[in-house]
């Protein structure tokens, strides 16, 4: 399957306009050898004004019209904005009887945000969305013993707490933290209408990554693991589920 994510060009640079959703498809198409694309998000919306991501879902919608795009949805941060922008889709902000096929949310699905978990029911019932996908698990580097990553925008008192964390993990209770993260989000998204999406860099953590995956499945690590979340979120105190802030004023 493709999955392509559209919108975001750098950092600080976006382009919503109906000629680059266009030339993105296009060029996608072209680059993988396709007739269309089984998944295109308009990429991290909370930058970019109301107005602004209708006209270009709008474009999205016309090519899916078209049979280039199979699949449309929207992806970023804020949980709560993606789920507004979610209803009014489905409310009629593109005509009626369109709503999105899927929201792709990421790091408020994980050990130290599970804020997405929250708004689950909303979504499936005031979005009609066919898949609600949870990315980002480790919260960008975050939630691991090596040093987050210097991009991670979220407090230093955060990142310093789950540093602490980490090495109480490591030393007292002989567990890498971003392996009971990833078992943790694995268990959190299981049988949910959605996928879990990991962020891998190297085979050593494609290959971490499946044994976790398997741990889930077979179930042998459950009341482990349940103790060490239940002390980790306690760790965590004040900064579970804190967020930082993410886009525009809407």
């Amino acid at each position: 399957m493709v999955h392509l994510k559209i919108g975001r060009i750098k950092l600080d640079d976006f382009d919503y306009s109906k000629e680059w959703v266009n030339k993105s498809i296009h060029r996608s198409l072209d680059r993988f050898k396709t007739s269309y694309l089984d998944v295109v998000f308009l990429h991290d919306v909370e930058f970019v004004n109301e107005d602004g991501i209708f006209k270009a879902l709008t474009e999205l919608f016309e090519l899916k019209k078209q049979g280039l795009v199979k699949n449309v949805g929207i992806s970023g941060y804020p949980v709560d904005f993606l789920y507004e922008t979610a209803r009014k889709v489905a409310n009629g902000a593109l005509g009626d009887g369109v709503t999105l096929d899927l929201v792709m949310n990421y790091s408020n699905g994980c050990l130290q945000n599970t804020i997405l978990a929250d708004y689950y029911d909303k979504f499936f019932k005031d979005t009609g969305i066919k898949l609600l996908n949870n990315a980002s698990i480790l919260s960008m580097s975050l939630l691991r013993s090596a040093e987050t990553r210097s991009f991670h925008p979220c407090s230093q008192d955060l990142k310093d707490t789950v540093a602490k964390l980490a090495k109480v993990l490591k030393d007292e209770h002989d567990t890498e933290l971003a392996e009971l993260a990833t078992r943790f989000a694995l268990r959190l998204w299981k049988g949910k209408k959605g996928k879990t999406v990991l962020g891998l860099s190297t085979l050593e953590e494609l290959d971490s990554a499946l044994i976790q995956y398997k741990y889930v499945l077979d179930g042998s690590l459950d009341q482990f693991d349940a103790k060490l979340v239940k002390f980790s979120q306690e760790f965590l105190g004040d900064h579970l589920n804190e967020t930082w802030k993410s886009g525009i004023n809407h």
